[in-house]
């Protein structure tokens, strides 16, 4: 009873997964269709949503809606999902308490959780837009073989505030 809708047409041939991904146009008013053709469905809209505010008014007659490239490229847009969707308290906590944090963790779980090598990759986005970003990746994705997770973030924090201040 529920559906996730993907808004894009994928053509099998003719186009490459990356073409596909922005060449076939999106089709909300698809998706809204068949909601109010099946209203006692769960209907989700997915698919090149890339702020909030898109979001929310193409949210609209539909059940949800899902960020999926624009929340990976860029995790700092869903601490506004709260506030906008809900009416919720807005985020409190600055970029750099969360790379603390995250630090944090990965001492605490570096030695136990073999998944946390992949946590660098994940946190790419991060700093999507701000002074330092394109330092703060290339920190974490530098070749680091024999230094621990929480290290390299330390490394790309400390590149990503050395930027800032010779900016300041």
């Amino acid at each position: 009873t529920t559906f996730i809708i993907h808004a894009r047409k994928a053509w099998l041939e003719g186009l490459s997964p990356k073409d596909n991904r922005t060449v076939p146009p999106l089709d909300y008013g698809l998706v809204r269709q068949i909601k109010r053709d099946n209203p006692d469905l769960t209907v989700i809209l997915n698919g090149g949503l890339e702020t909030l505010a898109q979001a929310k008014a193409e949210a609209l007659g539909l059940d949800g809606v899902m960020l999926g490239r624009a929340a990976y490229h860029n995790p700092w847009i869903l601490t506004g999902v709260d506030e906008m969707f809900y009416g919720g308290k807005p985020f409190e906590k600055t970029r750099e308490q969360i790379i603390e944090a995250l630090i944090d963790y990965a001492r605490r779980v570096e030695k136990t959780d073999p998944g946390i090598r992949a946590l660098p990759r994940h946190i790419m986005g991060l700093m999507h837009g701000q002074k330092g970003a394109r330092l703060w990746r290339q920190a974490l994705s530098a070749p680091a073989r024999d230094m621990r997770i929480s290290e390299r973030i330390v490394r790309a924090y400390k590149a990503l505030l050395d930027v800032r201040e010779r900016v300041a």
